[in-house]
């Protein structure tokens, strides 16, 4: 007996300016990267403006080191969603933060397409690690 195995196909949002929602933040733990050992995040985006051909939401991801320094991925990410971080923040807070998101396909090295975020449109007020209600 045979046990088929199908590869997921995952739709891509459109090219251009989307709305989006940090839906979930994921503690990667350590990886094993190119560049050695590193602590990782994955922070799940749902596309709020487009649906899927099957009326799923669509998601796109940023994976980053958990470094907040000025010019890491995560710092830059933060920075650009209006989040202003002093010393030490709880990624979970970003849950339910509504941003718009330009997004971009770029081709792998494996050959697939992915959505990669390119930048955010700025937000009209700061979020603050210590406010209790998110933005917009």
């Amino acid at each position: 007996m045979s046990i088929l195995v199908t590869e997921r196909i995952f739709e891509l949002p459109d090219e251009g300016v989307h709305n989006v929602v940090i839906s979930e933040v994921v503690d990667l733990g350590l990886v094993d990267t190119k560049f050695g050992t590193k602590d990782r995040v994955r922070i799940v985006f749902d596309v709020t403006d487009q649906k899927a051909t099957d009326g799923e939401t669509i998601k796109v991801y940023v994976t980053a080191n958990k470094v907040l320094s000025p010019k890491s991925t995560l710092g830059i990410l933060l920075n650009d969603l209006g989040v202003v971080v002093t010393g030490e923040f709880d990624l979970e807070d970003l849950v339910g933060l509504k941003s718009q998101a330009i997004i971009k396909h770029n081709r792998g090295n494996n050959g697939k397409t992915y959505a990669n975020i390119v930048s955010f449109l700025k937000a009209k007020k700061k979020f603050q690690a210590e406010d209790s209600d998110i933005p917009f």
